[in-house]
């Protein structure tokens, strides 16, 4: 919390001096910052706490995009058409004046960031202290990939079956199935304990060697030498076991290489596109390669 506090002050102190920073121009007696620079100052303090989960790749290309849109507004205004024609204390000030207002969007991106890294880091260790007896969350899915991949080339080069299996979770039916501690705690833990709850069935249900990782709140399981139908057929015994002990409403898609897709990316990309409320009808018999671990007797 302290380092929240701290960040916190840091934007806050910030956000005080660059909205008076006008009356500092004044007395300077340089042009005035243009109004849609305070646009772009609360734009890129929204959208990292609006989106929290936004990659470092993709946060960069979003300051970069909101600086060059910013750069091509004020460089197309009248004054600035003539910059090579002004005099060099005004050409001065106006390159000061840019590098404030360009220093501005991104250090404001920056500091809203770090705040978002906080928040984030406080609700995991909230999530961990509170589901500890549920269990840990499966690896992110750019952690896991690198083995999903490999079973991928594995099943490629051995001309053997292979298929992956999204599955998620109506988010609508999460309300009315937590047990009672649980909803009195933030929003963002229900779906917290859910997902933990739901990692931990299918850790039990599914094969040591099926590969399992959570990416944008679904689970993506790739399963080794699973035809389609198989792929299915666990599909709907995992519904099944979900249901039993959770009650949640699931969504499911799948994706078999190399009937569906040859290639990692496309495999990923369609068993997610497919995801949907499953209805399947299970086989006569079980098949034999079926990916579910059987259930113990008694």
């Amino acid at each position: 919390m302290k380092r929240l506090r701290y960040w916190t002050a840091i934007l806050s102190i910030w956000l005080i001096f660059f909205f008076n920073i006008e009356r500092i121009l004044l007395e300077a007696k340089v042009n005035l910052i243009q109004s849609y620079t305070y646009i772009f100052v609360a734009l890129m303090l929204l959208l990292p706490l609006m989106f929290p989960r936004l990659r470092g790749t993709l946060f960069a290309i979003l300051v970069g995009l909101s600086v060059s849109v910013f750069l091509i507004l004020w460089y197309n205004q009248p004054i600035l058409r003539k910059l090579p024609l002004l005099a060099m204390s005004d050409v001065t000030n106006i390159t000061l004046l840019t590098i404030i207002q360009v220093s501005a969007i991104i250090l404001t991106s920056l500091l809203a960031r770090q705040i978002n890294a906080v928040l984030m880091e406080f609700e995991e260790v909230i999530a961990n202290i509170t589901f500890n007896h549920i269990g840990a969350r499966p690896k992110p899915f750019d952690q896991a990939q690198g083995g999903m991949y490999r079973e991928l080339k594995r099943a490629r080069y051995y001309q053997r079956p292979l298929s992956v299996v999204a599955l998620s979770v109506d988010e609508a039916s999460i309300r009315a199935n937590l047990p009672r501690v649980v909803k009195e705690v933030q929003q963002g833990l229900m779906k917290e304990y859910v997902l933990a709850k739901m990692g931990r069935i299918l850790d039990q249900k599914l094969h040591h060697f099926n590969v399992i990782a959570l990416r944008d709140n679904a689970f993506v399981i790739v399963l080794p030498e699973a035809s389609k139908i198989e792929a299915n057929e666990t599909a709907l015994q995992l519904e099944e076991a979900l249901k039993a002990q959770m009650d949640v409403a699931l969504q499911i898609g799948s994706a078999s290489f190399p009937d569906d897709a040859i290639t990692f990316e496309k495999l990923i990309e369609q068993a997610m596109d497919n995801v949907r409320p499953i209805h399947i009808v299970p086989s006569a018999s079980a098949p034999e390669n079926s990916a579910m671990v059987p259930a113990p007797e008694g």
